[in-house]
């Protein structure tokens, strides 16, 4: 788990989700060594609070190398007023993996379930 010493703004959080939602490309998400052919993904991501935890969940067909690690650090600088939100739209139009910083660790971050589409 990631262990952030000031408390997370869940409703700031909830209202930026907008700028993640349709396809967009995720290449500033990315971390050099992402080897895809096109960085485009539509994701879902919801996010909860359980006590002292806070949970983000994230579904998609595919994710790029780091992607959900730069996501989370993103949102969490967001609402620690660490960044502000241009800066993420900046870092949707221009497509430069050197705008967004903070990367979560990868403790905490789970696996949890695949889902086949079988159609």
């Amino acid at each position: 788990a990631w262990v952030v010493d000031k408390k997370i703004d869940m409703e700031k959080i909830k209202n930026i989700f907008y700028l993640f939602k349709g396809e967009k490309n995720y290449f500033s998400f990315s971390k050099h060594g992402s080897s895809f052919k096109t960085y485009e993904r539509e994701i879902e991501i919801k996010i909860i609070r359980k006590n002292k935890w806070v949970f983000m969940d994230f579904f998609g067909k595919s994710f790029l190398y780091q992607m959900i690690r730069k996501i989370v650090g993103t949102l969490v600088m967001y609402s620690l007023d660490r960044i502000d939100k241009q800066t993420i739209e900046k870092a949707f139009l221009i497509q430069d993996r050197t705008i967004l910083k903070e990367i979560a660790p990868p403790q905490g971050l789970y696996l949890i379930k695949i889902i086949y589409n079988n159609g």
